[in-house]
């Protein structure tokens, strides 16, 4: 898809949905920066789109509308970024810009904590 075809899309109201596809057939990348990166340097994105591809559009694709949004009765999913603005996230690519994460409520890295679940983020 080039990025044209895709703008056609985003204006006729579809929602875009990014993600990793992380499998080891195919797709080995684990990094969603990178992903929101391809979505505005090579789809034509911007970053507001891309951040909204990999949170409430990537929730709602998977049906799991509690999901990708911080707003009442929703899981209390959060990462903080350590950078001067948003758009700086898929920008910086192969550099971990992550401070904290909380998921369902809970904080899960950053402030003291060595690694996220899984491994370093």
């Amino acid at each position: 898809m080039c990025s044209s075809d895709l703008r056609r899309l985003v204006a006729a109201g579809v929602r875009v949905a990014l993600a990793t596809d992380n499998n080891p057939g195919s797709s080995r990348s684990e990094s969603l920066p990178l992903m929101m990166s391809l979505g505005t340097t090579q789809l034509g994105l911007s970053c507001a789109e891309a951040f909204l591809a990999v949170t409430r559009q990537a929730a709602a694709a998977l049906r799991t509308e509690a999901a990708g949004h911080l707003s009442p009765g929703a899981r209390g999913d959060l990462v903080l970024w350590d950078t001067d603005t948003y758009r700086q996230v898929s920008q910086h690519l192969g550099a971990n810009l992550v401070s904290a994460v909380w998921a369902g409520g809970t904080q899960v890295y950053g402030a003291g904590r060595a690694e996220a679940p899984g491994g370093p983020l």
